[in-house]
């Protein structure tokens, strides 16, 4: 999964020998295929509980599942071999470098089976070294390479519980958040997130209209072979949209993330985990339909305008978290040479992965409904870190995050209207 997405996408959306043939472009590509992996996200759920519900046995749903994932993997796996067989491109060997010769040689000396070579032992323990030298060695070009802020940054928003996940629904069900809410709000949450696949060509599209000024690069920051490639794939692979487009809509991404997040925690601070048992069961009289379905679904103790404000503005963060994403895979996709990409994807993953094991962890410790709102500001410290880790990095790149002379005209333009 992570070769076809950072490795084999980059190579495939090059425009095609026939120039008759449309150009599928990255962005568009990235976003399509997130878009499929977000509407399979949100019908899996819906179609096993009808499948349930319709045979009344959940063995049969389990039948369906393990069913459905057999079949799924040898249809992967026959398209895999499908688009290698008929993309020579694919199978073109990428630009060696230092690294891949190197590890060519290693390759090559241990390419003999364990048992025929002499000092067995020794050379196992031999490979176990060379295997941890390699690891440190990614973890090391991933630090070197131009994009590792943006890419450390989108892996620090797996630290947040801030989401619809399995932490956030369990703790809003422990503080008497009915059921039928939560499923409605995800669902409106996962309709957000498909949007973004949406607005995220758009605008890219958009926001590159404005190129990107070498003279804002500091000197000695920039990976000068990812630059090459950069400008290499600038012009063969990207026609339409520049990377001045995706880093300043990814800045626009997560700082919508942030801002929406900041109602959501306060929000959360004012939840009880306990409930009043002196409060009436009843919902509270009102002249419109949505207060009261907010007053019969929330805890009986949480006004109306919370429950709107948290679920809203937690589901409208979902459209940032998105846009970031897709924009950020975009830079790693372009902004590396081809090949580093699997191993700087893999140490991505590998931060991912720990900042999610970090999140598990401060659920266990936290564990309590009371202590649920210091896991929501410590995630909403982890969006800050993040997004003021990528404004940090668009800064270095553009030389600046805010056009503050068009700001000044439009502050002229209101003056001179007012007056």
């Amino acid at each position: 999964m992570i070769s076809m997405e950072r490795d084999w996408v980059p190579i495939l959306s090059s425009p095609a020998s026939d120039p008759s043939l449309p150009v599928y472009d990255l962005t568009h590509l990235n976003a399509v295929m997130r878009r499929i992996d977000l509407i399979c996200q949100l019908l899996a759920p819906v179609v096993i509980s009808v499948i349930i519900s319709t045979t009344s046995s959940v063995r049969i749903g389990i039948i369906v599942v393990a069913a459905t994932n057999s079949l799924s993997c040898g249809l992967e796996w026959w398209s895999l071999r499908r688009v290698w067989n008929e993309h020579g491109r694919l199978r073109q060997p990428k630009a060696s470098n230092e690294q891949s010769t190197g590890l060519q040689d290693s390759t090559a000396q241990t390419s003999q089976p364990l048992w025929n070579l002499p000092g067995s032992v020794e050379r196992t323990s031999s490979n176990t070294v060379t295997w941890i030298q390699d690891q440190a060695k990614s973890v090391q070009q991933y630090f070197l390479s131009d994009v590792w802020m943006p890419s450390i940054s989108l892996s620090l928003l797996h630290l947040s519980v801030l989401s619809y996940s399995a932490t956030f629904v369990t703790y809003l069900l422990s503080v008497g958040f009915s059921l039928n809410l939560i499923t409605v709000a995800r669902a409106i949450g996962s309709i957000v997130e498909i949007s973004s696949t949406l607005v995220t060509p758009w605008g890219v599209h958009y926001l590159s209209s404005t190129p990107r000024n070498p003279q804002n690069h500091m000197a000695g920051f920039v990976d000068e072979e990812a630059e090459e490639v950069l400008l290499q794939l600038d012009e063969e692979q990207q026609p339409r949209h520049g990377p001045a487009g995706l880093e300043r809509f990814g800045l626009w991404g997560i700082s919508w993330q942030l801002l929406n997040l900041a109602p959501v925690v306060l929000a959360l601070w004012q939840v009880s985990p306990q409930p009043s048992v002196s409060g009436a069961s009843k919902a509270p009289p009102s002249i419109t339909l949505l207060p009261r379905v907010l007053a019969l679904t929330s805890p009986l103790n949480i006004q109306p305008a919370e429950t709107l404000s948290l679920f809203f503005f937690l589901s409208a963060s979902r459209l940032g978290l998105w846009i970031f994403d897709l924009t950020t895979q975009q830079l790693t996709q372009t902004r590396i040479p081809p090949v580093r990409r699997s191993s700087f994807a893999g140490t991505e993953m590998s931060f991912v992965s720990l900042f999610e094991l970090g999140q598990w962890i401060a659920a266990a410790v936290f564990h309590k409904p009371e202590q649920f709102r210091w896991l929501a500001l410590g995630s909403f410290g982890a969006v800050v870190v993040s997004t003021a880790l990528y404004s940090f990095w668009v800064w270095r790149q553009r030389g600046h995050l805010f056009h503050w002379e068009k700001i000044g005209k439009s502050c002229d333009c209101i003056k001179g209207r007012t007056n």
